[in-house]
């Protein structure tokens, strides 16, 4: 593993830290049957949660052509906290397209969406989007 990919997760696991203090002792879910994978096949979908479990968006990217996923807006952060984001290399050569991983955290009962922007900072228009709405609910026992 790269040495930067390798910053990226330690920076990760420091928020994920900060929010586990944040939330007061009541814990963030970490196994696999609390996190919901979404990918691109769910833009434009309504996905359904329960309180504490975590979302994880992985979007392909190709950042050598100057092209990234950009927030267009942000979630409504009394609902769904924004935890962390990190490109993770699919080669190891210069210019190979990453995968974008963005995590959430179903915080408290609402509705909000992540809509995200493919596009170049310098660039005011974007080649395309993606947009998913997220339904936290209390988990029924």
């Amino acid at each position: 593993m790269n040495r930067r990919f390798m910053q990226q997760v330690l920076i990760g696991l420091l928020l994920v830290g900060t929010l586990l203090l944040s939330l007061g002792g009541r814990g963030l879910a970490m196994n696999d049957s609390d996190t919901v994978l979404i990918g691109w096949e769910d833009n434009g979908k309504t996905i359904s949660l329960n309180e504490g479990q975590v979302v994880h968006l992985a979007l392909a990217a190709n950042p050598g052509t100057g092209y990234g996923w950009i927030f267009n807006q942000s979630p409504q952060e009394s609902v769904i906290k924004y935890i962390t984001h990190y490109e993770q290399p699919n080669g190891t050569l210069a210019g190979s397209s990453v995968t974008e991983n963005w995590f959430f955290y179903c915080l408290a009962p609402g509705k909000t969406a992540i809509e995200l922007k493919y596009a170049r900072s310098w660039e005011p228009k974007a080649i395309k989007t993606f947009t998913v709405t997220l339904l936290c609910s209390k988990e029924v026992k």
